[in-house]
């Protein structure tokens, strides 16, 4: 068992694996319901507002250790090379999905537009003994002009909605910009923040920058589950 694991998920890990239970028994359930409530009890947002990004005191809510059945970060893993892999990551808010991508790949590059977040986000790592570069950005840069085709993967989670739409295209092509040839971002939103066709326009910004769509659909589990969409470029 990965030794970064918190006490509470090496618990949930230990009474249930949940590799056949097709997620509908109920250990599933109750993380989804204890998630679900934890959620709701601290998100801040006004749903499907462009621009309003999660108040860093508020980001707490997405380490919940329910949280890895309901979104598993081993779903994400094979985009990440074995030797030599570069990921970066687009609002990595308390590392949810940072303290696990980051112990596969060679460099990790996290990116947050609020120094709070990635202060919080800093210590966590430090705390797992993860080597993690962060940067803060602004609202018209992400600052990654140095990473230009050198970056494996690009995650791109939950976040997207937030970014104004008149920055959006550009948004898009800086990351692009970074990712290698047969390289891999994905995008995922929430649901109540996003219906199907505003994240059908999101797709569409990616594809005018440049990337091919592999395939686009949903993914988490119970009430956790994501709009989602893989890219590559060619």
């Amino acid at each position: 068992m990965p030794f970064w694991r918190s006490k509470d998920e090496k618990k949930a890990e230990k009474t249930h694996e949940c590799k056949d239970c097709k997620h509908d028994c109920d250990n599933c359930k109750k993380a989804a319901e204890e998630h679900d409530h934890h959620h709701h009890h601290h998100h801040g947002h006004v749903p499907g507002k462009e621009g309003s990004v999660m108040p860093s005191h508020m980001a707490n809510h997405l380490l919940h250790p329910g949280r890895r059945f309901l979104e598993p970060p081993r779903q994400f893993m094979k985009y990440i090379p074995k030797n030599n892999g570069v990921v970066l990551e687009i609002g990595p808010a308390q590392g949810f999905f940072t303290q696990y991508f980051a112990r596969k790949a060679s460099r990790y590059i996290a990116v947050d537009i609020q120094p709070e977040m990635i202060k919080g986000l800093e210590a966590r790592m430090k705390e797992k003994k993860l080597t993690v570069e962060t940067r803060v950005c602004t609202a018209t840069s992400l600052g990654v002009e140095d990473l230009e085709g050198i970056v494996d993967f690009i995650p791109v989670f939950l976040m997207f909605h937030e970014v104004p739409a008149a920055e959006k295209q550009h948004f898009a092509d800086q990351l692009i910009s970074c990712l290698k040839p047969k390289g891999t971002l994905v995008l995922t939103e929430p649901q109540h923040h996003v219906d199907a066709v505003r994240f059908a326009e999101e797709v569409a910004v990616f594809e005018k920058s440049g990337l091919k769509l592999v395939k686009k659909g949903m993914s988490g589990r119970l009430n956790q589950k994501r709009f989602m969409a893989e890219f590559t470029r060619d």
